[in-house]
């Protein structure tokens, strides 16, 4: 992490940098893209290419995937604020917790 800090302070104007954090700023998102994809490659319900390929091709079909990713938050962003999976994080932390909406002391009862 230090040396990733000490690159960007080095050349904060570095054109990769904007990219990465847009992935930054979908995280999630990225994060369960990546883990649906590789798992529909490599494991046995998908493509099923565990096993069947070398260490060097899971590292190119790795980059490959982040340099889509990279693409695919850029698009995103121009027109979106936030990831779909940061939208519906938002959206389900924003929900009132076991269905009240006030707090039970807050609320006046009616009179009977």
């Amino acid at each position: 992490m230090a040396f990733i800090a000490k690159l960007v302070e080095w050349n904060p104007s570095f054109k990769l940098w904007a990219s990465v954090e847009r992935i930054g700023k979908m995280a999630l998102s990225c994060y369960i893209l990546q883990n649906v994809l590789a798992s529909f490659l490599f494991y046995g319900w998908g493509l099923g290419l565990g096993g069947k390929v070398d260490a060097l091709t899971t590292v190119l079909v790795w980059l490959a995937m982040s340099v889509c990713q990279l693409g695919i938050a850029s698009l995103w962003l121009r027109y979106f604020r936030f990831g779909p999976m940061e939208w519906l994080r938002r959206y389900i932390a924003s929900l009132p917790a076991g269905g009240r909406m006030h707090d039970s002391k807050a609320v006046p009862k009616r009179p009977d």
